[in-house]
């Protein structure tokens, strides 16, 4: 075999492997110091705690517990100014389509349900300090006003997905 296709070969190796390593992460948060969210059925009355809990409990309809999960889900905001504030800062790891190209530049607010299910104040956070989790993403205290960060996720939970209300 000639260098040139050792080389090649190699290379190829490398290249599939970072594929596998992203692919493998599957855009899931990194272990933290925050709880697994669970999911609880109302035909079972599960409240996510004994039984199994975890993921997966109550699969039926897949209700989403955990403090993340839990309060205010209004628009915070004005979204219509949000949009401008998307367009200008988040646009580019989201896209366009909210979908983060299926969660490999950005969050998929709309494939993963899980992210828009969670609450303003969680979510308010992640914008303003960052997410260190794959993808990562950075923190936005020093670019956006508190206003403007409202705005933004006024316009993402209307426009991809549900106000919660």
């Amino acid at each position: 075999m000639s260098e040139m296709m050792k080389r090649c070969s190699w290379m190829t190796l490398l290249v599939a492997l970072a594929c596998s390593a992203v692919l493998a992460c599957g855009g899931e948060p990194e272990a933290s110091s925050a709880p697994e969210p669970t999911t609880t059925s109302p035909a079972t009355g599960g409240g996510g705690g004994g039984g199994g809990g975890g993921r997966g409990s109550g699969a039926a309809t897949g209700v989403l517990t955990g403090p993340e999960y839990e309060g205010d889900h209004s628009l915070p905001g004005d979204p219509v100014a949000g949009e401008a504030v998307y367009r200008a800062n988040c646009i580019a790891c989201h896209t366009e389509s909210g979908r983060g190209n299926g969660g490999i530049t950005g969050a998929d607010f709309v494939g993963d349900r899980r992210r828009l299910a969670k609450n303003n104040d969680t979510l308010l956070h992640s914008i303003r300090e960052g997410v260190p989790n794959q993808p990562p993403m950075p923190a936005h205290r020093d670019i956006l006003t508190d206003q403007q960060m409202r705005d933004a996720l006024s316009y993402i939970r209307q426009h991809f997905g549900s106000s919660g209300s």
